[in-house]
């Protein structure tokens, strides 16, 4: 019995349709440093918002993902242990990712993803040479070199994303971006649909519209919460009131944080009462910890715990850090805060000096 034609157009139709999912099917693997993690389970999840895309089993010391790549290229994430992860792009091809050095190559986006980061840690590697080679402190290390070496990171990064306005390797370039408001309005600006969709982007616009609002020469917001003792506080309570205000966002974990405690000291210590207030806004923990951090450094100086969880997005510290410093004149207007990366004023000795000068001119 001879073939129908209809039969022959089926067969010819599935043929075609399995050619073109094998067109589409992506393999991801990813070799482990030793045995202790076979027969773990792995997740690959979605990067922005965490969603589980797939789960497999460590086997031979690899990890190894199959599937059809989604239609437009996806930024994923795969955690093995606290070193051990990797942030692959999911696009269709024969994908491999280091789970040490947190590189991955093998398809397009991928690799011009590892071009972009093999710059990156090359210009970390030169800066930090650069500091072990000059003879003299951070602070004036700083004054003098690190302007140069992030105009050449800010131009860079802004040539970069040109080229990527709405794929995956602009999201990740959007990660190296957070901690520069120069970086952070180039991406609002030209930034694509896919793109602006993604969380972390909307996130990224929400921290610029604060820092910006929030800029030198800005009138303060205020912020609301409470003080040590859970009573009603509010940053207008000290801003705008005649005197100097310095505030610092912190918190008990934060190292960075608590090694600031002492050059706060040194200002508390000089100048209060004397046109000066300092300030900390305690943030991202609970009011517990506040307390035993307060007593276990000596804090002298007054404490508002943002009991709300608004002060960091009202002042676009989401996407600096802590500790974050502001100084406040007598009328409230901010005068400084390092909103740049690379920027010093209210870091260290740096702080003191900058403080310092305020207050005397002040007193003159």
């Amino acid at each position: 019995m001879k073939p129908t034609k209809l039969f022959l157009a089926l067969t010819v139709a599935v043929l075609l349709g399995a050619c073109a999912n094998q067109e589409r099917y992506y393999t991801l693997t990813g070799e482990l440093p030793d045995s202790s993690y076979n027969g773990m389970t792995v997740y690959l999840t979605d990067f922005d918002n965490g969603c589980k895309i797939d789960s497999t089993t460590v086997d031979g010391n690899k990890v190894t993902f199959r599937g059809i790549a989604p239609d437009t290229a996806l930024n994923c994430r795969i955690d093995i242990a606290r070193a051990l992860f990797s942030n692959p792009i999911l696009e269709k091809g024969d994908i491999v990712t280091d789970f040490v050095n947190h590189r991955t190559s093998g398809t397009p986006l991928n690799d011009e993803m590892a071009r972009i980061l093999t710059y990156l840690a090359d210009w970390h590697d030169r800066a930090n040479k650069a500091r072990e080679e000059f003879e003299g402190t951070q602070e004036e290390f700083v004054a003098r070199y690190m302007d140069e070496f992030y105009a050449e990171l800010n131009s860079l990064m802004k040539e970069e994303f040109l080229k990527h306005t709405n794929d995956a390797v602009g999201y990740l370039i959007v990660r190296e971006v957070l901690g520069s408001v120069e970086l952070m309005k180039h991406v609002c600006d030209n930034s694509g649909p896919w793109l602006n969709n993604k969380g972390m982007v909307k996130r990224m616009r929400q921290n610029a519209q604060g820092l910006l609002a929030t800029a030198e020469g800005m009138t303060y917001t205020d912020i609301k919460g409470t003080d040590i003792d859970g009573k009603p506080l509010a940053l207008s309570d000290y801003v705008g009131k005649g005197n100097y205000v310095l505030v610092d966002f912190w918190a008990s974990w934060c190292g960075p944080c608590r090694g600031e405690i002492p050059n706060l000291r040194k200002l508390y210590e000089k100048y209060n009462g004397k046109a000066l207030t300092i300030l900390g806004i305690y943030v991202w923990d609970n009011i517990e910890n506040m307390k035993t951090a307060v007593k276990e450094e000596q804090i002298a100086w007054p404490q508002l715990f943002d009991s709300e969880g608004t002060a960091t997005g009202s002042y676009g510290v989401d996407g600096t850090g802590i500790p974050h410093l502001i100084l406040f004149g007598p009328d409230g207007t901010i005068l400084e805060r390092d909103i740049e990366r690379g920027q010093n004023k209210l870091r260290g000795e740096n702080m003191i000096k900058t403080v310092g000068e305020y207050l005397e001119a002040e007193q003159q």
